[in-house]
């Protein structure tokens, strides 16, 4: 009987440490506030306006800035993007608030959740009781999710997009083209804004047909009475 064997190389050592240091120093982490919020414009190109900003999240560790490919996937398997999610959203309610006390007229902003939120019972409602919390007008606040890449996760999804666009929150579908949403269960969502994947817009003018496909994909957006 053969015994199966793997070989751990140094990279392999390093990437494992990394992630337990990771999942250890989170709570922490969150507790003193090394996770900032930053707010990426995004402009009208036919006025030069800006029209709205979304949330990006950054951790400041020992004066480093770690981006959030670093450590979001992390989050996401240890099950505590649930708890960083929120904590966005709670810093841009704050700073919204802030925002209005000053007299500054707010932008829409978009703030993302990870999928993986779908699965918790009081997903929609913790969102509601924050903007209640900050008082918050619906109009200032864009819910954003990847589009979902399993059948049973595209339920879900449908539903608490669905429960949004009750409550006049708008919502958007990030990385659009990559999942399982993709155009055959598009007819069922409550979606305000479509973010197409970035993958079609770098290759869209290596080929006609990526042309075509980008432009219909627009062109149904529209009809569909997304942005």
């Amino acid at each position: 009987e053969k015994v199966p064997y793997v070989f751990v190389t140094p990279e392999l050592n390093s990437s494992v440490y990394q992630q337990k240091q990771i999942v250890e120093q989170f709570p922490a982490a969150l507790i003193n506030k090394e996770f900032k919020v930053f707010y990426q414009p995004k402009v009208d190109t036919r006025t030069n306006e800006i029209v709205g900003a979304e949330a990006l999240i950054r951790w400041l560790s020992d004066g480093k800035i770690i981006p959030p490919n670093e450590f979001v996937p992390i989050i996401e398997n240890d099950g505590s993007i649930f708890q960083l999610d929120f904590y966005v959203l709670e810093n841009v309610c704050q700073d919204i608030r802030d925002w209005i006390a000053k007299g500054i007229k707010p932008v829409r902003v978009s703030t993302n959740f990870s999928r993986k939120n779908l699965s918790h019972p009081d997903f929609a409602d913790r969102i509601l009781e924050l903007l209640s919390k900050y008082n918050i007008p619906r109009e200032y606040i864009e819910v954003e999710i990847t589009e979902t890449t399993e059948e049973a996760e595209n339920a879900l999804l449908v539903d608490f997009m669905n429960c949004m666009h009750d409550e006049k929150i708008a919502t958007a579908i990030d990385d659009f083209g990559t999942g399982y949403t993709s155009l055959n269960v598009l007819s069922d969502f409550s979606v305000d804004v479509l973010k197409i994947d970035k993958s079609f817009i770098e290759r869209h003018t290596k080929t006609e047909k990526d042309s075509v496909v980008l432009s219909n994909v627009v062109k149904m957006a529209k009809e569909l009475d997304m942005t």
